[in-house]
């Protein structure tokens, strides 16, 4: 951020200085890199939650229609499916809608252009299932810190550990595929009650 700031002085002072593919590169890190301390500041400083009866699936629409930029950037088209109208669970709204929110940030660049992102909700006795994407079987799903991820770059990311704290003190899980080159599919159980 003080190299951002520096960078930015020396441009207003001399602004033939903000041209050419170096000064690009160089702001486009720069900014990359704010993102990613903003993003490490809002995972440290993550409140406990304070649950709520919410509507899932109004949540993730919510959420979806926040990310819609983002999405259309790619011509990402989410679908919603819900096993049962009107699925409650005690959750904090933000910071639900945070971990869907840094899920889809996970998933967008490993979706082609124009790609069906399907998002299914499913009404379990005791849970509630968040699977984003499609899995034939979910039974060889793992937790983000399972040993078999240990050799996906992917299972690192910072938008992922986020998401998992998040459902992690919902009392939930969040489970991913250690068969796939990308963080998708993904499974989010929520617990029906608190815990």
């Amino acid at each position: 951020m003080v190299i951002g700031s520096m960078v930015r002085r020396i441009v207003r002072t001399n602004p033939e200085a903000a041209t050419g593919e170096t000064y690009d590169a160089l702001m486009s890190s720069i900014e990359r890199m704010e993102l990613v301390l903003k993003d490490v500041d809002a995972f440290i400083s993550t409140p406990l939650p304070v649950m709520k009866l919410q509507r899932i699936d109004d949540l993730i629409e919510a959420e979806l229609e926040a990310s819609n930029p983002q999405l259309q950037e790619k011509s990402i088209r989410p679908i919603i499916s819900v096993s049962n109208p009107n699925i409650m669970a005690p959750v904090d709204a933000h910071l639900l809608r945070k971990a869907v929110s840094m899920i889809i940030r996970e998933i967008i660049p490993s979706l082609a252009g124009g790609a069906v992102l399907h998002i299914t909700v499913y009404d379990r006795d005791r849970d509630i299932e968040i699977l984003f994407g499609e899995a034939a079987s979910c039974g060889r799903l793992c937790d983000l810190y399972d040993p078999r991820l240990e050799s996906r770059h992917w299972s690192t990311s910072l938008c992922l550990s986020t998401a998992h704290k998040i459902f992690t003190d919902h009392g939930g899980k969040m489970l991913l595929d250690p068969d796939s080159r990308t963080a998708f599919p993904i499974l989010v159980r929520i617990p029906r009650s608190s815990f």
